[in-house]
């Protein structure tokens, strides 16, 4: 009998392209931005290392109670580790909360954005700025006109649909919700993306957006590490793909051995990888 194409049952599965759903392109990666090195956090994972380069898509994958969500929220000071080592652009950080890790660059887009990720009852405008207020502020004074104008261009930029700039989140659709939080981290010129299932909850067509947004960041030389459960999409976004068993890393998986059923075999111990754990 004929063998269908994967590509096929996967285009038949989310009723488009596979080139269409996930548009990569060739980036020349650079430098590692963000580096791990033996990160630990009792009972949830130890000797964590990988690291990520400028320009390089990165998936981070594991069953649940695996500890690969311990380990982003880690990242961003949401929790802190016990002992290990996290470098941005080679310079060691000691991230106990969330502010230094804004601080030093590193922006993360959590799983529950209703909850954590946007602030339902403020504006667009206020949401975007949130975190950078201090680019639009002179001797203590916001500076409206300025906030206005990187706001609008953002909107413009992520092609957020919203009636106005001072139209509250809580009135947009789970993906404009999505690039708001999005647009926020942007507007910190950030060097570090942490995403943490980023495209739970969203239609096809906005999770084609960010997949596109994130491809352009990498464009643009920012690390990403992106968290997902989504097998399909880490093998279509990422560069490289770390699986997480048990707390420790199981695999690092890239070119034809970066396959669904590969991850999928790492996650639940039946397998480690090709390329071998150090990452």
């Amino acid at each position: 009998p004929r063998q269908t194409p994967i590509d096929e049952i996967i285009a038949m599965m989310i009723a488009r392209d596979v080139g269409e759903m996930f548009p990569k392109r060739s980036v020349e990666l650079g430098a590692p931005v963000l580096e791990v090195s033996n990160l630990r956090l009792g009972g949830s994972f130890e000797n964590i290392g990988f690291n990520v380069r400028a320009g390089e898509i990165v998936g981070l994958t594991g069953l649940l109670g695996s500890g690969a969500k311990e380990i982003v929220q880690c990242l961003f000071g949401l929790k802190t580790a016990d002992g290990g080592q996290i470098k941005v652009e080679g310079r060691e950080l000691s991230l106990s909360t969330p502010v230094k890790a804004v601080r030093d660059g590193i922006a993360m887009l959590p799983e529950d954005r209703r909850a954590h990720g946007v602030a339902l009852g403020l504006s667009v405008r206020e949401n975007i700025s949130l975190a950078s207020l201090r680019r639009y502020s002179r001797s203590g004074m916001v500076s409206r006109g300025a906030e206005n104008q990187a706001v609008d261009g953002l909107i413009k930029e992520l092609s957020i649909k919203t009636p106005h700039r001072d139209a509250l989140v809580r009135e947009l659709s789970g993906g404009n919700q999505q690039k708001v939080a999005i647009a926020k981290w942007l507007s910190c010129q950030s060097r570090v993306y942490v995403l943490d299932e980023p495209t739970v909850a969203v239609d096809v067509g906005a999770k084609v957006e960010i997949y596109n947004l994130l491809n352009r960041l990498a464009g643009e030389g920012a690390a990403i590490l992106l968290l997902s459960s989504d097998l399909l999409e880490l093998v279509g976004v990422c560069d490289r793909v770390l699986v997480v068993y048990r707390g420790r890393l199981a695999g690092s998986f890239s070119g034809p051995a970066m396959n669904s059923d590969a991850l999928l075999a790492a996650s639940s111990g039946a397998r480690s990888n090709a390329d071998g754990v150090a990452a």
